[in-house]
């Protein structure tokens, strides 16, 4: 699989995802509060999330998915709190965020990609009808950096 390259990026609603990292194989996540260790391995993924419109729109970091594994595609929750991202993020217009999400595998889980899903507003600001929100989020197909310990 490709590694992310600024080339890859989705559009879904009023969002644009651009994948800055994508590692997997990490064995712990730490924070300025706490640390905690995966059950199976940490998947790490670093998003630039643009808002193009000149309305506010809601980012929300649950609905973000790994493709390609069975189980637990969903970011981890106990994870996220520790990086201390927030499950929801108001973009203001014409404004961008970067994001971590961090996922939960298991050990012998290869991701293939990432579902990314914007906002699910009818209209934006200047908007002439319903946004292209695709529900279940737009794929975008690439394999993860190997970061586990050598």
């Amino acid at each position: 699989m490709p590694s992310p390259s600024p080339a890859q990026s989705a559009q879904d609603g009023h969002l644009t995802f651009l994948v800055l990292s994508f590692g997997c194989g990490l064995t712990a996540a730490s924070g300025t509060h706490a640390e905690g260790q995966p059950d199976g391995q940490f998947c790490e993924v670093r998003l630039r999330v643009d808002n193009h419109d000149p309305d506010f729109h809601t980012y929300e970091s649950k609905i973000q998915l790994l493709a390609g594994v069975p189980s637990g595609s969903k970011p981890d929750f106990f994870a996220m709190a520790i990086r201390r991202q927030l499950d929801t993020v108001q973009i203001g217009g014409h404004d961008a965020i970067e994001v971590e999400l961090w996922y939960d595998i298991p050990k012998t889980a290869r991701p293939t990609g990432l579902h990314l899903s914007g906002d699910n507003d009818p209209v934006g600001f200047r908007g002439d009808g319903p946004s292209l929100h695709k529900p279940g989020g737009v794929l975008v197909r690439m394999g993860p950096e190997d970061r586990s310990p050598k």
